[in-house]
């Protein structure tokens, strides 16, 4: 846990293929850090992971993560500008996405209706999507893979 926290002048994150987990805190506050390539080889990225990155520009994640912790990204930039979640994500722990601007997650799955989602935590998108990137959401769809929301 915490391992880069507060390293403000970091920039850029490589990372192997190797690693398939991004544990709690791990990148919290790298203010400057904008770009990490999350490789398909990772399946959870822990609690505030990458929250208070203020300058991280993403724009998808891996298609094979299952887990995304409590905060992971709460409070990135504008440079956060994800529209869809993963069809294998299983869980988003609360807070997730709250108060990235340009946050707007309308497509949850695969076009295909293929989706393992069960679980939306508390507070998951609050204030997220009140930025400048396209149109806010307006409609989601959710399949009967869903049994939580706001838990």
């Amino acid at each position: 846990m915490s391992a880069f926290s507060y390293c403000k002048e970091l920039k850029v994150v490589e990372l192997p293929d190797t690693v398939r987990v991004i544990d709690g805190y791990a990148f919290t506050d790298c203010i400057n850090l904008k770009t990490v390539n999350l490789n398909n080889s990772i399946i959870t990225i822990n609690g505030n992971a990458f929250s208070g990155c203020k300058a991280l520009e993403l724009t998808s994640l891996p298609s094979n993560l299952i887990t995304l912790g409590q905060g992971a990204f709460m409070s990135c930039g504008s440079g956060l500008q994800l529209t869809s979640i993963p069809a294998g994500i299983e869980t988003l722990e609360s807070w997730t996405f709250s108060n990235c601007p340009n946050v707007k997650i309308s497509i949850f799955g695969s076009n295909n209706g293929e989706n393992r989602l069960k679980t939306i935590g508390n507070n998951c998108f609050y204030n997220a999507g009140n930025g400048t990137f396209g149109p806010s959401v307006t409609d989601i769809t959710f399949n009967s893979s869903i049994k939580n929301i706001g838990v």
